[in-house]
């Protein structure tokens, strides 16, 4: 499920992180607004974060169980969530990558060995 990460700058805004395709390098890009900024300011605060602190919006995942659940005539829908509560929330982020079945990496990049 695609989903957007943004990070805290100096200035404690949040700023999409934007990935360079063929070198997986990072950079900020725009400021998170609209739909994005409201999800953000309803679901993960940024007022316990510090500068470089990733927020995984997830607006575009929301969308998509409310479509999946619209087209559920009988019988229910289920969904996996590894969840966390605020407090145990990791600064860096919860994404990690899967390869062949077992863990591969934690993002931003980090692989396991």
């Amino acid at each position: 499920m695609p989903c957007p990460i943004a990070e805290l700058d100096t200035g404690g805004e949040l700023h999409e992180v934007l990935v360079n395709d063929s070198t997986g390098d990072e950079r900020l890009g725009d400021l998170v607004s609209g739909t994005n900024r409201q999800w953000c300011q309803r679901f993960w605060s940024t007022d316990h974060l510090e500068t470089g602190d990733r927020v995984e919006i997830g607006q575009t995942r929301d969308i998509a169980w409310d479509n999946l659940v619209a087209r559920v005539g009988s019988g229910v829908a289920i969904a996996v969530d590894y969840g966390h509560t605020i407090d145990s929330r990791p600064a860096p982020g919860t994404l990690t990558g899967f390869r062949q079945g077992r863990r591969y990496c934690q993002f931003p990049m980090d692989p396991v060995t």
